[in-house]
């Protein structure tokens, strides 16, 4: 099984992070074929920025993701530019005060997704994208929540603790949010 994953944001929203915690996570954790393709623009924080991630059982033979099984978005000029990626099946993520028009014209399996009220209880908002990827696994479970705590722990090694702290919080909170909507 195949799975394709594809994000995009602005530079410094933290979308490349995402991509590579899913990677980390499927790849070095659960052991499975992974494919982390970043992209950025000239300025990076700030600029456009989106990664794919192909996670698979198999090999993966091609690094182009067509059609992907979940987008995200955090910001209206990437719904708008990458909106021709969505199919019929794909799941779509948005943050909702970014994001005000879903110009994919809608999905089955499509969730506004309230970044700003869900990190506003955090000190440092920047786990906004720590949280989106806790509802994205939480709804559409391609890596598991473990696995993605393992990952966080991985990758931020040698931060200061509360950082790791706020960020496997960020996770849970997200995975929480995803839940209460779909119960």
């Amino acid at each position: 099984m195949k799975h394709g994953i594809f994000l995009a944001g602005h530079g410094g929203q933290g979308i490349l992070f995402a991509g590579k915690l899913l990677a980390y996570a499927a790849g070095i954790i659960e052991g499975r074929q992974v494919l982390w393709l970043p992209s950025y623009g000239a300025s990076v924080r700030g600029g456009t920025a989106n990664c794919s991630v192909i996670i698979s059982e198999d090999r993966i033979r091609a690094p182009v993701l067509e059609q992907p099984d979940s987008l995200v978005f955090f910001n209206q000029e990437s719904a708008d530019r990458f909106a021709g990626l969505v199919g019929p099946e794909s799941a779509v993520l948005w943050d909702s005060a970014s994001v005000t028009r879903a110009p994919w014209n809608g999905s089955p399996r499509g969730r506004a997704v309230p970044l700003d009220h869900l990190a506003k209880t955090f000190e440092n908002r920047m786990v906004a994208n720590v949280i989106m990827l806790g509802a994205l696994i939480a709804l559409h479970p391609v890596v598991s929540a473990g696995a993605v705590a393992t990952a966080l722990g991985e990758t931020m090694k040698g931060k200061k603790e509360k950082v790791l702290a706020e960020n496997l919080r960020a996770l849970e909170i997200g995975q929480q949010w995803a839940q209460a909507k779909e119960g």
